[in-house]
């Protein structure tokens, strides 16, 4: 019990430092303070930990049954940003890219965790658009090997950076990919 003994010395010498007389109800009611205050933080990692929970069953499962776990998932978090921001992280780890995607999109929707948006951006999308040039060639790739849907999503980026773009305007066309909806946030 050495130790202990340590910290009730150390929190005897700190409170008669300060001028205040040790009671013995003083600790036991400082650290119920300290645990109601840390509350909501203890909820938010439980809940972050379940929705990861979440997604490892669906990694197990097919189908319906695999939506409804990542929909779960989603509905643990709320809109939280570090909880999305968890969401995103896990899907990522597990291959679950359409999940990540929406859960990205989310969180670029609160507006908050800057930081981790853009790091989880490059993660999700790949890195930002660097020439019109080179992303018309990517999306002329992807069109011919048949990629639809990504080349739509890669179109979408470019003209979120570059919105004047004909040809960028004309290539979305030609690709069926007009009625496509971009991600939210703007890049680049």
């Amino acid at each position: 019990m050495g130790r202990f003994d340590g910290f009730l010395l150390l929190w005897e010498r700190l409170l008669l430092g300060v001028g205040i007389t040790p009671q013995p109800w003083m600790l036991p009611a400082l650290l119920l303070l300290l645990g109601a205050v840390s509350w909501p933080w203890v909820r938010r990692t439980q809940r972050i930990g379940r929705a990861r929970k979440a997604l490892a069953r669906a990694d197990r499962a097919h189908g319906e049954e695999r939506r409804q776990h990542q929909q779960a998932a989603l509905d643990l978090v709320g809109d939280h940003p570090m909880g999305l921001v968890g969401v995103v992280e896990e899907a990522l780890r597990r291959h679950q890219s359409p999940l990540a995607a929406d859960a990205l999109e989310r969180l670029q929707a609160t507006g908050k965790e800057r930081v981790h948006v853009k790091r989880l951006e490059a993660r999700v999308y790949g890195p930002p658009p660097v020439s019109i040039e080179a992303e018309l060639a990517a999306v002329e790739r992807l069109l011919v090997e048949g990629m639809v849907a990504q080349a739509c999503g890669r179109l979408a980026r470019a003209r979120r950076r570059w919105p004047d773009e004909p040809r960028l305007l004309e290539l979305g066309e030609r690709a069926a990919c007009a009625r496509e909806r971009p991600p939210s946030s703007p890049r680049g």
